[in-house]
């Protein structure tokens, strides 16, 4: 399998998708706010807004979670014997390595 690099819009996006579907509302009113904390044992992480209200925080698990359920929807890739690699850079954001 080729790899794969997720940007931090698709990223969000999937978080969109997962947590529309947890919740029973449409992806266009979820707001994802991805963070990343080095100081943590799980460094990444998001915050899930509806409109002016926060929901809930997901992990590092959570935020894999979201994209394995993107890939099994949206891609040819199969998202239980993907490896997913989260990263973080000061200047690109957010990226997700898939092999």
């Amino acid at each position: 399998m080729e790899s794969f690099v997720m940007d931090q819009d698709l990223i969000v996006n999937a978080v969109c998708i997962y947590e529309a579907n947890k919740l029973n509302i449409d992806p266009e009113d979820v707001v994802v706010d991805l963070f990343y904390d080095d100081e943590m044992a799980q460094p990444f992480g998001a915050e899930i807004w509806e409109g002016d209200t926060m929901h809930h925080e997901i992990s590092m698990v959570e935020l894999i979670a979201a994209i394995r359920f993107w890939l099994d929807d949206y891609s040819p890739i199969d998202p239980m014997s993907a490896s997913i690699d989260l990263q973080f850079d000061d200047d690109a954001g957010f990226s997700a390595m898939i092999d």
